[in-house]
């Protein structure tokens, strides 16, 4: 399933990471520098009663506390660009500038770990509506922030 006018991958270290991968993974930027791998969203179109399904959420349905029943934390997500999907497929990377991220939002999700469930963080990536230089692109790119720990 890719993400048509959306933020549909990023680069970290030099590696890029998409959404259409098999079980996508993302970077999380801990509080002492140390990264952390987490499970981009939930692939698919079900929606389950501890997560929703895709890897974006927009800004505006957060702050209207759309989400709040999930009960996001925010996290950061350190990458080098980011990956826009036109109408036509065509990829375009964006380059994030030095000392920001992008901003994500965890959300805990009961799983199986051996013989016991166990809560699992799985991000998404924090959606706006595109600047004007990128709305050629797509309606919506990632929201970046200032990484305050640079």
């Amino acid at each position: 399933m890719w993400m048509h006018g959306m933020c549909a991958g990023i680069e970290f270290n030099g590696q890029p990471i998409r959404w259409a991968d098999q079980h996508p993974i993302l970077p999380v930027l801990m509080r002492d520098g140390s990264v952390e791998w987490c499970q981009w969203g939930r692939p698919g179109v079900a929606w389950t009663t501890s997560t929703p399904s895709g890897g974006l959420l927009p800004l505006e349905d957060i702050r209207a506390r759309k989400w709040a029943r999930f009960h996001p934390k925010p996290v950061k997500i350190p990458a080098r660009a980011f990956l826009l999907l036109d109408s036509e497929d065509k990829e375009h990377w964006i380059n994030i500038a030095d000392g920001f991220v992008i901003q994500g939002a965890a959300i805990s999700s009961p799983q199986m770990i051996g013989h016991k469930v166990e809560p699992r963080p799985r991000v998404y990536i924090i959606t706006i509506p595109a600047t004007d230089d990128l709305a050629r692109h797509s309606p919506r790119m990632p929201r970046l922030i200032k990484n305050s720990n640079a």
